[in-house]
């Protein structure tokens, strides 16, 4: 057995290589620089980075992608009803809204433009085996396959009806090649199929090289301290912040959620395998609820979350770009754009009525009240300076507690999770199901995932969703006029 201990000490790598997204165009006008770009092992790296960065703008996975458009689909958020709030038509599903159209096409077309540079990454990766020192081929060809899958599988669950609805359901295209000539719209089915040969295809690249990974006996992040990581791409600091990338286990992670999403009897199987070997692997456990209890504001968001985070994004302005701009009231923010819940609705989701506000120790670690002293504002986001953490969260161990108590009517998994959060009792009559969505609620707020929790079960999610067409977000108008879709 490998032995390999990274020790991080501060969450800086990315953000030193945001330049590469000035080199990684893969338009023909700039086909020098590509090739330049490929012509070195640091080059891939910059390359691979260079998506990681894109895909944490704003307009995706940054923001509208997760916290921002995607939560306020699911419901979450108080301060939209306002109805001159930026995002009270979001609120309504008013998907014509001009707002709207303009995050759902930027959605649509910022992810397919990470796609197509991961495309273009793998096809030059194979030819260039040479270049590479021992294990960077794999894990660079490993994460980006993932990548791959990870971006088309989100875009089907925004443009694509549930399984639920039929696997033979017109869907999106699945861009797996640089080329000129347009893919056809697949279906469901046949997309979730291809995210998963590419999740298994990743794998096996994964497996005997991530640091990470099963091949090495153990692995260790160290995020405190001040230290600064060069800007030079080497190969013993590309090695770094695995649970920042889409490592092995977060493949894992993926598989068993887009199998859990596919919905079958043998899918749920697959999923409980894929859940179980994450929770087993012991690189992602979840903290305590008195380690959570003790920890302070300032260091609330890395103790509790990061440290549980299976696959995350880094983003150096998070100060800005997200808790000034979101949450947190100030002169130099708009209202119109704050996204808060009141303490109703934060009663509601913690159900106060049932366990107090005591026990669950989210209650209060996950909020803070805002400058008008009224409202609530969510601190998952809402890091120290110092702290150099700044991560957006896309896949964590806690839903993995839950994909099993699902697949496997596991209440033990179930209540394991509450434990962990200083809940013990249930409370009287609810079902599993039940139990699992008030803790999906619990768990998962302000990340983007409640939307498609409630779209996988057919299920609406509050009164302003008139039918389940609304779970559908329309494709952008010139994809259509090309033909090629429905």
């Amino acid at each position: 057995m490998k032995k390999y201990i990274v020790y991080i000490m501060v969450l800086v790598f990315t953000a030193s290589l945001a330049s590469c997204e000035d080199w990684f165009d893969v338009q023909p006008k700039t086909q020098v620089k590509t090739d330049v770009l490929f012509d070195t092992e640091g080059g891939f790296m910059r390359a691979l980075i260079g998506i990681y960065t894109q895909m944490a703008d704003n307009s995706a996975y940054g923001a509208e992608g997760t916290l921002a458009f995607m939560e306020v689909l699911g419901g979450s958020y108080t301060s939209v009803t306002v109805n001159n709030h930026n995002y009270h038509k979001a609120w309504l599903y008013d998907y014509e809204h001009s707002g709207n159209e303009a995050r759902i096409n930027n959605l649509w077309s910022v992810n397919y433009s990470s796609i197509a540079n991961i495309n273009n990454l793998l096809e030059h990766i194979d030819d260039k085996q040479a270049i590479f020192s021992d294990g960077i081929y794999e894990i660079i060809k490993g994460e980006t396959l993932a990548l791959r899958a990870y971006i088309h599988f989100d875009l089907l669950r925004n443009f694509a009806p549930a399984p639920i609805k039929g696997l033979e359901t017109p869907a999106i295209p699945y861009v797996n090649a640089v080329t000129t000539v347009p893919f056809p719209q697949l279906s469901v089915g046949e997309v979730l199929q291809r995210v998963i040969d590419d999740l298994l295809e990743a794998e096996s690249y994964l497996k005997d090289y991530d640091p990470i990974g099963p091949a090495f006996e153990t692995y260790e992040e160290n995020i405190l301290g001040s230290t600064s990581i060069d800007e030079q791409i080497s190969e013993s600091s590309f090695l770094l912040y695995r649970k920042e990338r889409l490592n092995y286990y977060a493949v894992l992670g993926t598989l068993a959620r887009v199998h859990l999403y596919r919905g079958g009897e043998e899918d749920k199987t697959e999923a409980y395998k894929y859940a179980n070997d994450v929770i087993n692997c012991q690189r992602f456990a979840l903290n305590d609820s008195q380690t959570i209890g003790e920890q302070s504001t300032s260091f609330f968001a890395m103790n509790y979350m990061a440290q549980e985070y299976l696959f995350s994004l880094y983003k150096r302005d998070i100060l800005e770009s997200v808790n000034e701009r979101y949450y947190k009231i100030s002169q130099n923010e708009s209202s119109k754009n704050i996204l808060e819940l009141n303490e109703a609705k934060r009663n509601q989701i913690y159900e106060t009525d049932k366990y107090g506000g005591v026990a669950d120790v989210r209650l209060n670690k996950l909020f803070a009240l805002n400058q008008d002293g009224i409202n609530y504002y969510l601190a998952k986001y809402d890091y120290s300076p110092n702290n150099n953490v700044n991560r957006i969260p896309l896949l964590k161990i806690a839903e993995m507690y839950l994909i099993i108590a699902e697949c496997a009517d596991s209440w033990e998994h179930l209540k394991t999770l509450r434990r962990m959060r200083g809940l013990k009792a249930m409370a009287p009559g609810n079902t599993l199901q039940q139990e699992i969505e008030a803790e999906y609620l619990k768990e998962l707020v302000g990340e983007g995932q409640l939307f498609y929790y409630y779209k996988r079960l057919n299920q609406l999610v509050n009164g302003n969703m008139t039918d389940d067409g609304k779970f559908v977000l329309p494709i952008p108008d010139a994809e259509k006029e090309r033909g090629l879709i429905n």
